[in-house]
């Protein structure tokens, strides 16, 4: 096995994970790879040298650290508009296709497609496809506004 696998399968659970270094990285390769992303907020193109990851539900909030939480954005949205809120539905129904491209990117890559689908089955029960996984965390997102009473925008 390469370096690579054998940091991911180290890595593999949020605990054992550095803080988004990892996740950074791996972003990072996919876009030195070829692989086009947007802000999911903003629709802007994002770059190996411009980019943030936006934990979706903000760890303020509610600290998950999983791999389908954190997607890439514009780093002055992010820490000056979307900051520490959730998104609301409007917002969400914007970034879908942003959204699932974006998840789309994370299956088809050999370094995160096994801590996506670990994730997305620890965190909702049973593994999503890309197309599916926005909606579910919508769902999520909004449970965790209405019980927690946590501004959108």
């Amino acid at each position: 096995v390469s370096r690579g696998e054998v940091f991911a399968r180290l890595s593999a659970s949020p605990e054992a994970r550095t803080p988004l270094t990892w996740e950074r990285h791996q972003v990072r390769l996919l876009m030195l790879g070829g692989q086009d992303f947007f802000c999911p907020w903003t629709g802007h193109p994002l770059s190996p040298t411009r980019f943030d990851l936006d934990h979706i539900i903000p760890v303020s909030v509610h600290p998950i650290g999983e791999l389908w939480n954190l997607v890439p954005s514009d780093p002055g949205h992010n820490m000056h508009v979307k900051r520490a809120r959730l998104p609301g539905p409007e917002r969400f129904a914007r970034a879908w296709p942003h959204l699932t491209r974006t998840y789309a990117a994370y299956a088809g890559w050999s370094a995160t497609a096994a801590v996506l689908e670990h994730d997305v089955t620890g965190r909702f029960g049973y593994p999503l496809a890309p197309p599916d996984l926005p909606h579910a965390v919508a769902r999520l997102s909004e449970a965790v506004a209405q019980a927690r009473n946590v501004p959108r925008y």
